[in-house]
Order: C-alpha cells, then sequence, then structure tokens
C-alpha cells in the first residue's frame, strides 16, 4: 500500500509495544523493522486471503487479527483482556477505528456516522483456524474500496457471525491522506455492518424510514429474520 513509511513504523511498534499483542506478522514492503517479535513475510500485498491462510498454517488456535500497517490498538482500552472469551459461537470481531494524530487527539470520522460505520471496517479479529470453503473468493488487497464489506459477506455465507462492535473493542487509526484502492471485489456479495450500540436501541421501523425502505425491502427483511430462527422439517 501507499501509507507512509514513518507511520507504518510507528504503528507497528506501538503494536510491538501492546500488552495484548504478542507477535506481528509483516507483508508487503521490508521496513527493517529490528524486534525479536516482528516477523517479516516477502508477500506481495496483504490480502485477506494471504492472511488468512497464514492463520490457518502457523497460528492454530490462536486469537489472530488483521489490518493495515496505519492501524494499532488502544491500549488504554480494557476490554482487550476478555476478547478471547467473546470469540465464541463463531464471532468474528470486523471493527471500525479511531482517527488519531496523537494521544490527545483521537475523534470518530463524522462523515460514516450517518450510515452506523457500516462500511468503515479497519481490524478483523478471529480465533483461528478460520474456514472458508471458497478462500479463492478473498484474494484482493484488505484496503480495496468494499473489500471490508465482501469479506463480511463471505463470512456470512460460511457460519460465522462478524460484528462491528468498535466502541468497546477500540483501534485507533494514524489520520493521514492515504486514499484506499478503487477497484471493487470482483463477484463479491456485500454485509454491510452498521455499530452494533449504535443500533441496538432503534426501532426496526425507525431504523426502516432512515435508510429509506420501501414496503416490499421491510417485507423482505421481515423475511430473512424469519428464516434465521425457523427451519422447515425435513
Amino acid at each position: 500500500s501507499n501509507i507512509d513509511e514513518k507511520i507504518s513504523i510507528e504503528c507497528i511498534l506501538k503494536n510491538l509495544n501492546s500488552k495484548y499483542i504478542s507477535k506481528v506478522y509483516g507483508f508487503g514492503k521490508d521496513l527493517n523493522i529490528n524486534h525479536p517479535n516482528y516477523i517479516f513475510y516477502k508477500v506481495q500485498h496483504l490480502s485477506f486471503k494471504s492472511a488468512i491462510s497464514l492463520a490457518n498454517l502457523e497460528l492454530d488456535k490462536e486469537i489472530v487479527g488483521i489490518c493495515n500497517s496505519d492501524i494499532f490498538i488502544d491500549e488504554s482500552c480494557v476490554y482487550w483482556l476478555n476478547i478471547e472469551k467473546e470469540l465464541n459461537n463463531n464471532k468474528i470481531y470486523c471493527l471500525s477505528s479511531s482517527e488519531y494524530i496523537n494521544d490527545t487527539k483521537i475523534w470518530k470520522d463524522n462523515k460514516y456516522k450517518n450510515v452506523f460505520y457500516s462500511i468503515k471496517q479497519d481490524f478483523w479479529i478471529f480465533k483461528s483456524p478460520l474456514n472458508i470453503e471458497n478462500i479463492n473468493n478473498l484474494d484482493y488487497d484488505i484496503d480495496n474500496h468494499g473489500g471490508p464489506n465482501a469479506f463480511a459477506y463471505e463470512l456470512y455465507l460460511n457460519n460465522y457471525i462478524p460484528i462491528n462492535n468498535q466502541y468497546k473493542f477500540r483501534i485507533l487509526h494514524y489520520h493521514n491522506q492515504y486514499i484506499k484502492k478503487n477497484n471493487y471485489p470482483k463477484n463479491s456479495g456485500q454485509l454491510l455492518l452498521p455499530d452494533i450500540d449504535l443500533i441496538k436501541n432503534i426501532d426496526l421501523n425507525l431504523l426502516s424510514t432512515k435508510i429509506n425502505l420501501t414496503n416490499d425491502q421491510i417485507y423482505l427483511v421481515k423475511c430473512f429474520m424469519v428464516s434465521q430462527v425457523l427451519k422447515i422439517s425435513k
């Protein structure tokens, strides 16, 4: 990616020095980081496929996070201590980030607020192995435009539950002018992931009005909800 190298190094070192992280695996350009817990892989780019393949091969039964090099864990967030207990019943956290310039200037990017941050995920955390039937469907960079929502849809198809819980498990994005790649993953569906706390108390009818659903669309949503819990016996 075209993230500034100084920003990448600073964020990687923050993760390496975090009490919640044991190792960091680097992809792409070698940044010559000398740290006993930093492992560099000569892979051209970080795709969901390459990251998950590595996790399944070398990090079996470990808690694994995937992110770009301008992302780091908020060390002050104590909920990270309990992350392993949270990752049960096929849950995968797909987290939106807060913007960061320094420790006294951290904020949420309000341009995503109207859609409940559902199209902005920057950090994915799960317990390995992650069993994806058609992993070749994930052979696109994690910073592709629409990539996070295509990945969430693939997780759903493989019986995982992707959840955006950005306020409980806070991650930080080093604010810069980095622009995501504009090629949407081919042949991919999409699943938008609104923040769980922002929508949990919103009435479904109010939500339908807010996002301008038609009566037919509301009906299909209700069909989907019923189909999640009721099955026809064979």
